[in-house]
């Protein structure tokens, strides 16, 4: 992937679980070393969409993540990604998570979503009430501009 879009890599093999493969990528403030390179995205291309994102921990039953997905389909809640990271199995549970030592398999869940035009407060409280109620965790992390990528202009 590296060589594919002209990355440099800076390190290999530096994750912790030998069964798993994680790619990492630098985020850099706008002056320092990187300050030059080409940005994958167009500056000028501002768009009016504003995104949230968000990382839950769900129970390991079925239909956990259904129900936590169907909080933004009931309320036409563009889910624009949703990623999973393992939590690392004999490790305390990160800060806020439940008490108890994580299992093989236990993931952490991040969302983004596009945050819907004219959403009252009162709706963002309801949303974020129906989430932590389908979850055993969560964390919110903000709403923040978007910027336009190729994919959204079509």
């Amino acid at each position: 992937a590296a060589k594919r879009h002209g990355l440099t890599i800076l390190a290999e093999d530096i994750g912790n679980d030998a069964f798993l493969e994680t790619r990492y990528i630098l985020i850099h403030r706008r002056e320092g070393p990187a300050a030059n390179l080409p940005s994958p995205f167009p500056r000028d291309a501002v768009s009016p969409l504003r995104k949230r994102s968000a990382c839950f921990a769900l129970r390991n039953e079925p239909g956990a993540i259904f129900r936590l997905l169907a909080c933004y389909a009931l309320r036409s809640i563009d889910i624009i990604k949703v990623e999973t990271r393992p939590l690392h199995a004999g490790h305390r549970a990160p800060p806020g998570l439940p008490a108890g030592t994580p299992r093989l398999w236990d993931y952490l869940f991040y969302v983004d979503y596009a945050v819907p035009p004219g959403q009252t407060a009162k709706e963002d409280v309801r949303l974020q009430e129906s989430l932590a109620e389908f979850s055993i965790w969560n964390r919110d992390f903000g709403t923040y501009p978007s910027q336009t990528t190729r994919v959204e202009k079509q």
